[in-house]
């Protein structure tokens, strides 16, 4: 979590290099920027070769979408401290299915709770587990 002069600096020694190509296969993976806005692949470059270069620009237009699809979730549908608030309504889960659907296919991979009734059963799996932890403060969290 350097400074742009640090990262800039860090990036001129030889035996970084491996470490900055290590981070930036990351960020084209996941499609999320090693330090929020920062990619840490236009530090450097120059230390890619051209298929991480245009990994890293298909990954930024990937995350691009991703966002996008994200944007849907409203703020009452995000979790506190690691854990859902309230069951979600038939058309928040069905849009919340949706959003998961698309991320998963923009990323390559599957995920489960990718439909309405999924997405229920794990809320209530979830609030159940919060609830049953909020009664026995010896339980580690």
């Amino acid at each position: 979590m350097s400074s742009l002069p640090n990262l800039v600096a860090a990036s001129r020694q030889e035996e970084t290099h491996a470490i900055y190509r290590r981070l930036v296969s990351l960020e084209i993976r996941s499609t999320f920027a090693f330090q929020g806005a920062r990619w840490q692949g236009d530090i450097a470059p120059h230390l890619l070769d051209r298929s991480d270069r245009e990994q890293l620009a298909a990954a930024k237009v990937r995350a691009g979408r991703r966002v996008e699809a994200e944007r849907q979730i409203t703020p009452a549908m995000l979790y506190k401290r690691g854990w859902p608030t309230r069951m979600l309504t038939e058309s928040e889960a069905e849009m919340l299915a949706a959003v998961r659907r698309a991320v998963t296919d923009l990323l390559g991979f599957r995920s489960r709770c990718l439909d309405r009734e999924t997405i229920h059963a794990r809320y209530a799996e979830l609030l159940a587990e919060r609830l049953r932890r909020e009664r026995r403060p010896d339980i580690v969290q």
